[in-house]
């Protein structure tokens, strides 16, 4: 019998404490619907980063960091979840992001990397198939 794997989807539970507040969030993702946005999203928020640490003044440059955490958690958390922890840290995005990245880093993301090599080893084998 031939067996087919489908692709992988990610599921994760993950839960806040605020004082006597608990939120419990899920993320449930299929790798291949987020790749093209946690690519550019994760490049985008890591040079607004560097230029909020390095005191950069623009106009628009919180509002657009902002934006772009939100954008970036919806990705794994969903609209509803990510409305949830915005309300819950009363919208402070760099708080936000230190508590609940590392959650990401190293619980998702590894999840997303074997996924994307995994991906990449069927390609190149299918490759060896076809062009011997």
């Amino acid at each position: 019998m031939y067996k087919i794997k489908r692709s992988r989807h990610i599921a994760e539970s993950l839960q806040i404490e605020d004082g006597d507040k608990l939120l419990e969030l899920t993320v449930d993702i299929v790798i291949d619907d987020i790749m093209k946005n946690y690519i550019e999203l994760g490049s985008r928020l890591a040079k607004l980063q560097e230029m909020v640490e390095a005191g950069e003044k623009t106009d628009d440059l919180y509002a657009e960091y902002g934006r772009t955490v939100v954008a970036y958690f919806e990705l794994f958390f969903g609209t509803e979840q990510t409305a949830k922890i915005m309300e819950l840290y009363s919208g402070r995005y760099s708080e936000m992001l230190v508590d609940i990245t590392p959650f990401l880093q190293d619980i998702v993301v590894p999840e997303i990397i074997k996924a994307q090599e995994e991906t990449k080893n069927k390609y190149r084998a299918l490759a060896k198939r076809r062009y011997r």
